[in-house]
């Protein structure tokens, strides 16, 4: 399971002050050496789709950007590593990112005795520990513990980003602190660090689309919930296109509706209720997202005029909005991955003309289906409409209810489209014969209201009740019309008595027919109405029938999260459970290496005791053979003496 857990960094002394914040998270696979991770303009990722641009840019630019010192850490099985990017240590001549690697985890001797040689990155540590080099070291100490707690640990990334320059909510937020001297003013750090975290927890479910069920993401302890658009838009919908990034859409083209060399592509298109309320912002958005995390990488407000559409009035407004799902990763993104660079292509002006063809052709079905839904095609009433469900989006966005990933998701979609091209190569379609199908994960949708049914039911009716009754022939509708003038003028004037029998049966034919459409017209309007209103129960019936259905669902979606809940919480007990196991067979291991270890000094101890006795016999024998030799050599002396006193008496002898 993929953790990534987002902290408030904290001081111990001498109060429990925030001043900064803790980016924490696992790997599935080993994490590059950090002296590599800082590496300055190099790059080792090749030409992969997943892994394009300079090591560690992002890690480098962003803490930069943010704060004037940071440190990361990693760990790979028993092995820790440490990397300190400061504002302090950047000379003219180039960047410094220095670099440290241990074998097992640090120390804090060794982390003293380290910091202690290299002086100018101690002064990095004592401004972390405020002042004081121990207290630094007990607070990386305490981020490498965090490390070895964290679930799935045998491969994790830390970033400690301390004491944050700006705010993202209310900007840099100052506060005073000496009132004897009125300039006296610092950043305050901790306000600086809750709100980027408030800012993470809103913007990250709407920079990342694809997030795993299985990736467990909390900012300072809540969890992170990834469905932003299934939450936010009306009528959400998904439609599926083919893209050709080579040949260029063209009437005579016989596949370019499904390019051989083409790539599909998922677009996905709604009503945002939130941005329609500021006219200003309503028109249509573009957002394209790539890879398979589902990253943001190019937002557009305005995109009408990009794609090819009309961009006056209230035409493609309403809050619509058109998500590009580039899932495998077929747009060409630059080193930064935030924006697109068609220009790296060889083909890339057609490719990216193809794409905004295609984009402007779904944005144009997709807004003037839900227009034809309304009363003259009216778009006040369609604007009225979404409007009217920002309290229903608010809602389900305080709900706990935790929709499929998007790309999951059984969307609403339009099936049989025939899109043709206007000219020679704008992308449109043609006639009403697409079909609706509604998907059940779309949560918010558009009906099409009462009085447009009625107006296309008379629009289809009209012109066959006129050939078949309403139509009378010419001579009638001449007789109507003089009759009717006849009647009007016998107000005013007197008519002549010859006429007057012909004028009281026309009158009395008039005034039968009037009659008799008027109750036509009533009899119409109340069954009409009797219509409306069986409608209306019904709507009323099945609102009521799909609101127990929501509260269930709620019910049950809450019940499958405490689940989830304590399956994390037993995840996490077995977790540690298993780290425990594995620290006894590593301390058994180790004692049993002790005890090899012990047992082989205690075998050279008796040969090295051997060797002394060996020795010692040797010198005893030695010491014999002195005493021997020291014997014989007395006693040579003594002969040599009484030889000497014999010659001396012989030669006195002679001498007499």
């Amino acid at each position: 399971q993929g953790v990534v857990h987002v902290l408030a960094d904290t001081e111990k002394k001498p109060l429990k002050t925030v001043s900064g914040i803790v980016i924490l998270n696992n790997s599935y696979k080993h994490i590059k050496p950090m002296a590599q991770v800082l590496e300055v303009y190099q790059s080792s990722k090749g030409d992969q789709s997943e892994s394009i641009g300079e090591n560690g840019v992002g890690l480098k630019q962003g803490c930069a950007t943010l704060c004037d010192l940071s440190f990361a850490l990693s760990k790979n099985l028993g092995q820790y590593s440490l990397g300190i990017i400061a504002k302090s240590l950047q000379r003219k001549d180039g960047c410094v990112l220095p670099a440290f690697s241990f074998t097992n985890f640090p120390q804090k001797d060794e982390l003293r005795e380290l910091f202690t040689e290299h002086s100018i990155i101690g002064h990095c540590i004592v401004e972390y520990g405020g002042g004081s080099l121990d207290s630094g070291i007990d607070r990386l100490l305490e981020q490498y513990e965090r490390m070895v707690t964290l679930e799935d640990r045998q491969h994790v990334f830390c970033v400690v980003l301390h004491e944050l320059k700006h705010n993202p909510t209310s900007g840099s937020v100052v506060v005073h602190v000496d009132s004897s001297d009125d300039d006296a003013y610092q950043v305050d750090f901790a306000q600086n660090a809750k709100g980027l975290m408030a800012k993470l927890k809103q913007e990250l479910p709407r920079q990342y689309i694809h997030a795993s069920s299985r990736l467990d993401v909390r900012v300072d302890g809540k969890p992170v919930v990834f469905a932003y658009w299934q939450k936010r838009l009306v009528e959400l919908s998904s439609f599926q296109v083919r893209i050709d990034p080579k040949s260029p859409i063209h009437k005579s083209t016989k596949d370019w509706k499904d390019p051989v060399h083409g790539y599909s592509l998922k677009i996905y298109a709604g009503f945002d209720p939130n941005r329609v309320a500021s006219p200003a912002k309503s028109a249509l958005s573009l957002f394209i997202y790539s890879r398979q995390s589902g990253r943001l990488i190019l937002q557009e407000e305005d995109a009408r005029n990009m794609l090819g559409l009309s961009t006056g009035g209230t035409e493609y407004c309403q809050g619509l909005t058109i998500i590009v799902d580039d899932y495998h990763g077929k747009l060409p993104l630059n080193p930064t991955k935030q924006d697109l660079a068609f220009g790296e292509e060889a083909h890339g002006e057609t490719h990216r003309a193809n794409l905004m063809n295609w984009l402007g052709g779904v944005s144009k079905v997709y807004w003037k289906s839900h227009l034809f839904k309304f009363q003259g095609e009216s778009k006040t009433l369609l604007t009225d409409e979404i409007k009217g469900h920002v309290h229903t989006v608010q809602a389900f966005q305080r709900s706990h209810v935790v929709p499929r990933l998007l790309h999951e998701c059984n969307l609403t979609t339009l099936i049989n489209i025939t899109w043709t091209l206007r000219g020679q190569e704008k992308i449109t379609f043609h006639g009403r014969s697409y079909q609706s199908v509604t998907g059940i994960d779309t949560l918010i949708t558009i009906q099409e209201t009462e009085a447009r049914k009625i107006e296309l039911e008379e629009k289809k009716q009209t012109p066959k009740k006129r050939k078949a009754t309403t139509t009378p022939p010419t001579s009638a509708r001449s007789s109507k019309k003089k009759t009717q003038s006849i009647v009007n003028n016998n107000n005013d004037e007197e008519v002549d008595e010859r006429y007057s029998p012909a004028v009281a049966r026309l009158q009395f034919e008039y005034d039968n027919e009037t009659q008799t459409q008027m109750s036509l017209d009533s009899h119409n309007l109340k069954d009409m109405v009797s219509r409306l209103e069986e409608r209306s129960k019904k709507y009323k019936l099945k609102a009521a029938r799909y609101k127990e259905e929501l509260v269930k669902k709620i019910a049950e979606v809450e019940e499958l999260q405490q689940e989830n809940e304590s399956l994390r919480a037993e995840r996490q007990a077995a977790s540690l459970d298993n780290y425990a196991n594995e620290e006894r067979a590593a301390a058994s291991i180790n004692f049993d290496d002790a005890n090899e270890e012990l047992a082989t000094a205690n075998r050279k101890i008796e040969e090295l005791q051997n060797a002394l006795n060996s020795a010692t016999k040797k010198l005893e024998v030695a010491k014999i053979n002195s005493q021997i030799q020291q014997e014989t050599v007395n006693e040579y002396r003594e002969k040599y003496a009484e030889l000497r006193a014999e010659l001396s008496a012989t030669a006195m002898h002679a001498s007499i």
